[in-house]
């Protein structure tokens, strides 16, 4: 209930800086929590609703991640472009991170797997990540009037079939990491090659 967060910026004198503070106690006392983060002014800060842990930081360069409250850093851009974020959002379904740039789009990604991390999952040898629930899609058949909505009806595409699975192993093994999946009685249904 205590705790807050502030990002100063002085750029607008020449000081690049990333000032990013945060407080435990209601503003009695306030830490400094940006000394990994680039020289950048931080546009944006989010705390993630299911791990008060994991952090974001949306800066002039892009965005970054901590899995510690702030006390390291890491940029977390994917495909994404060195640009500027101006918003972030954790949709509180899907756990899909939403990003606001500058010009350049909205990019999403899925962190439910950063939310899982712990000290107690870096830990482990090997985790397996809570897999989304996926459902197999029936495409329509011939015939269908799935087309027939005209030009201005606004059509976007399914997310594809199959599920993700993602895990975590400490150290990399010599070959690659096997999957098994099976089904509720044990058989096993496909083997994937990690």
């Amino acid at each position: 209930a205590g705790r807050a967060y502030v990002a100063k910026t002085g750029y607008r004198f020449d000081d690049f800086k990333a000032y990013l503070y945060r407080t435990d106690d209601f503003g009695a006392t306030w830490t400094a929590i940006s000394a990994t983060l680039p020289a950048e002014p931080i546009n944006v800060v989010l705390e993630d609703h299911k791990n008060s842990d994991l952090l974001f930081v949306g800066n002039d360069t892009g965005v970054f991640v901590s899995i510690d409250r702030g006390a390291r850093w890491v940029k977390m851009n994917n495909n994404i472009p060195n640009i500027a974020i101006h918003d972030l959002v954790v949709h509180p379904r899907e756990n899909d991170l939403v990003l606001g740039s500058y010009g350049r789009g909205l990019w999403i990604t899925n962190i439910g797997a950063l939310q899982e991390l712990s000290p107690a999952v870096l830990a482990k040898d090997a985790h397996l990540f809570n897999i989304k629930p996926a459902v197999q899609r029936v495409t329509w058949v011939f015939g269908a009037n799935d087309y027939l909505f005209g030009q201005r009806h606004l059509s976007t595409p399914n997310e594809p079939n199959g599920m993700v699975i993602r895990y975590y192993l400490k150290t990399a093994g010599s070959g690659r990491a096997t999957v098994v999946i099976s089904d509720a009685s044990g058989q096993e249904v496909a083997k994937l090659q990690g």
